[in-house]
């Protein structure tokens, strides 16, 4: 039913330098297979999250949409063959 104000979005942050995340990597063959990624910070997420929440950007004209908030690292991906 269009215009009853329900409005659904994913963020899709990559991986984040939390103190969770970190205790969870304590050793090193843990922590060595995510060597190569790009950390980010819960800030950029939070940024992503307080825009689709905010009257001043227009964002209740955004719905249905996956945002990507992972530096490129989804892009970048790839798999083996």
């Amino acid at each position: 039913m269009p215009g009853i104000g329900i409005r659904v979005n994913a963020l899709c942050p990559g991986p984040l330098r939390t103190e969770l995340l970190m205790s969870f990597l304590n050793t090193e063959a843990k922590s060595s297979a995510f060597v190569h990624l790009r950390w980010g910070a819960s800030r950029g997420a939070g940024d992503r999250a307080a825009a689709l929440s905010s009257p001043r950007t227009n964002s209740s004209y955004v719905t249905g949409t996956e945002f990507l908030v992972d530096g490129g690292l989804t892009a970048a991906y790839v798999t083996p063959e």
